[in-house]
């Protein structure tokens, strides 16, 4: 049988469990209040240039 203190620890890492969702959830819900990680600049590869349109 499982002893008072070891119940305890049980129910000690379950409430830790639980209030880690739950500040999960309210950055989900709530992202003004918690800053987005800056998204990595991508380097973008410019377009050759066109050729001129043929005149006829």
């Amino acid at each position: 049988m499982t002893t008072r203190q070891e119940k305890r620890n049980m129910l000690d890492d379950l409430v830790e469990g639980v209030r880690e969702i739950f500040e999960a959830l309210e950055r989900l819900l709530n992202p003004g209040k918690h800053p987005k990680p800056q998204p990595i600049p991508v380097p973008v590869r410019s377009k050759p240039p066109r050729p001129e349109p043929r005149r006829r």
